[in-house]
């Protein structure tokens, strides 16, 4: 009984997105209401059980899984962004910050930014006064909240994240930024990018990144179009207003690879390092992997290192890996928090430290 009633909000939810004139607007609210409601209780009954008792021995070496469980999506989490703060951020001076995204299984109404910190970016816990998930699951339309990073300067965390709302036969697609001072209290989300798109090509203004070079806020993400996908550079004064929009070159990329999710950090002045997700052309469901690249222009051109990351190394990241975000550590070490996809579908992060 439970599955026909599932199915039938969910009949009655897509009507309600691709026909909007049919449908009065507050029978439509209210259809939309009901199945992310049917989202949640779906998650909470099926899919609670996390295991992140992982054998140490299926690891490898200077890689530890993330007990995550103090997120709202159970444990289950995607795409990682860390920074780390020397001076500490906020009230207990937390010298590691994250976003991240949980996704139980594949449900995208739970991909919404969390906001965690943590003294040794090994146990990370919502700060003391915050909310989870940082950023509302949609109510009264469908969609989801994905992709955050953060930048930080001056005292101040800045979150960018990317909102998808559907909208007839395609979706709004849209790049917003707010800030905080102790990772409690967030300003108001600004819109800073938009664009609408048909759902068959819904794969725009992906994992955005930002670094601050030479005065200039410098960011990068990926775009979909045609069924291929690109590194989209932009350039900014003040994080909010956008322009110089051009494609990264990405030279020495595998043969039948392209781009998927990204980060970009600085090492030293001007030399950047690029952690890239890829995925095998035609293949945009499993076997991602992470690639590692360098610029010495600004992020113009990028040129791709021997080292790379493969899923099926572990138990936790058969199927697939997932976005990775590169930081220098206290000791001046490389980490790299990373997600994969085990035989059930089951997504967990890890921090692993890494040489390039």
């Amino acid at each position: 009984m439970y599955k026909i009633k599932r199915e039938i909000i969910r009949l009655w939810m897509q009507m309600a997105v691709k026909y909007p004139n049919l449908i009065p607007a507050i029978f439509s609210k209210y259809i939309k209401m009901m199945w992310n409601d049917n989202q949640r209780r779906c998650a909470e009954k099926e899919y609670r059980t996390v295991n992140f008792d992982v054998k140490a021995d299926d690891l490898k070496k200077d890689t530890q899984i993330l007990d995550l469980s103090c997120t709202s999506g159970f444990g289950e989490t995607v795409h990682p962004d860390v920074l780390f703060i020397p001076g500490g951020f906020g009230e207990f001076g937390w010298k590691y910050v994250m976003t991240l995204t949980p996704l139980p299984r594949g449900i995208e109404y739970f991909e919404n930014p969390e906001f965690l910190v943590s003294h040794d970016g090994i146990s990370w816990e919502i700060p003391c006064g915050g909310k989870s998930p940082l950023v509302d699951a949609p109510f009264d339309w469908v969609g989801y909240n994905s992709d955050p990073t953060l930048f930080y300067e001056d005292g101040i965390v800045h979150m960018i994240y990317r909102r998808t709302e559907y909208k007839g036969n395609g979706a709004d697609v849209r790049l917003l930024v707010m800030h905080s001072s102790d990772g409690v209290c967030w300003s108001v989300p600004l819109v800073i990018m938009e664009e609408h798109h048909h759902r068959k090509d819904l794969a725009v203004l992906m994992s955005p990144t930002v670094v601050k070079l030479a005065g200039e806020y410098l960011m990068w993400y990926v775009q979909g179009s045609g069924g291929s996908f690109s590194v989209v550079r932009a350039q900014s004064k003040d994080l909010y207003q956008w322009y110089g929009f051009m494609s990264s070159m990405l030279r020495g990329m595998p043969e039948g690879t392209e781009p998927w999710h990204l980060d970009v950090i600085k090492k030293g002045k001007e030399e950047l390092l690029m952690a890239l997700c890829y995925q095998h052309v035609g293949n945009y469901k499993s076997n991602r992997g992470i690639l590692f690249a360098s610029s010495n222009d600004g992020g113009i051109l990028w040129n791709i290192s021997g080292k790379h990351l493969e899923p099926g190394e572990s138990n936790f990241c058969k199927k697939s890996l997932y976005k990775a975000s590169a930081v220098f550590a206290e000791n001046g070490g490389l980490l790299l928090y990373y997600s994969g996809q085990d035989n059930l579908d089951h997504w967990l992060t890890v921090r692993r430290e890494i040489t390039l």
